[in-house]
């Protein structure tokens, strides 16, 4: 059986990069054109390995760090001066850079590994 909390936390550093690089260059995100990259990058890292936790097989799931380090991105991007539509395109795309980087991984395992 994958542990695909094994191979994200294999790919954060990439997933991180591509993000922000995405973020970036995303014209309907017109408040980052402002922002450092460590700005943009803000809690995502944390949020990432509270996915991390949440995936594995041998650690206990953080589903609360997941929504703390959530609604933290949220608020700090609130005083950033993000609209909702912004901060929901961010994480439209930190999923498509996560499922980018394991997409191989998840189309050669089983779908009940998957699910």
């Amino acid at each position: 059986m994958e542990d695909f909390s094994r191979l994200l936390s294999q790919r954060v550093d990439i997933i991180l990069q591509q993000w922000v690089e995405a973020v970036v260059k995303d014209k309907q995100i017109k408040t980052t054109d402002n922002l450092s990259r460590t700005a943009i990058q803000d809690h995502v890292p944390y949020l990432l390995k509270a996915l991390i936790s949440v995936l594995s097989q041998n650690k206990v799931s953080d589903v609360k760090a997941i929504v703390e380090n959530s609604l933290q991105h949220g608020a700090i991007r609130a005083e950033q001066g993000y609209d909702a539509t912004e901060v929901v395109r961010e994480y439209h795309l930190l999923r498509t850079c996560i499922i980018a980087n394991l997409e191989t991984d998840l189309l050669s395992s089983q779908a009940s590994e998957v699910l």
